[in-house]
């Protein structure tokens, strides 16, 4: 039995304005970080961009295909790394769908909690090295 939510005008604005703007605002951010962490990082920025020219050869401004992005593995990690070091949404709400045990504490279903990604992804208990980009 689920039930369910009615959502007010000023509900609606508000969740299009959602999909409208901050979904650029997450590109537009994890690109910048992207950038920034090749920037400060020459010998990843290097390796990536031998990448690139092994990818393309001696055509660099034809269009990329679907096999080019298949091949650019170490340009996604590149962007994974970055996306986890600088999530674009360090933070956001969800609801408890059923009961779960977090660090031997009861979370109750129909519980709003909030999700402190930047935290999770910067935790030594999940990453040997949290602050390093690697």
């Amino acid at each position: 039995h689920h039930r369910r939510a009615t959502l007010s005008r000023e509900d609606i604005r508000e969740e299009v304005d959602t999909f409208m703007f901050e979904g650029h605002d997450t590109v537009s951010s994890a690109t910048s970080f992207s950038l920034y962490l090749l920037a400060m990082h020459p010998e990843v920025q290097k390796r990536a961009a031998e990448e690139q020219r092994h990818i393309f050869e001696d055509n660099i401004n034809r269009k990329s295909t679907h096999n080019d992005l298949q091949e650019m593995k170490y340009l996604e990690m590149v962007i994974k790394e970055a996306l986890r070091l600088y999530p674009p949404v360090p933070v956001f709400g969800r609801a408890t769908t059923q009961d779960v045990q977090y660090k031997g504490n009861r979370i109750p279903k129909d519980v709003n909690v909030t999700v402190l990604s930047y935290s999770i992804l910067r935790d030594p208990d999940n990453f040997e090295n949290p602050e390093k980009f690697d």
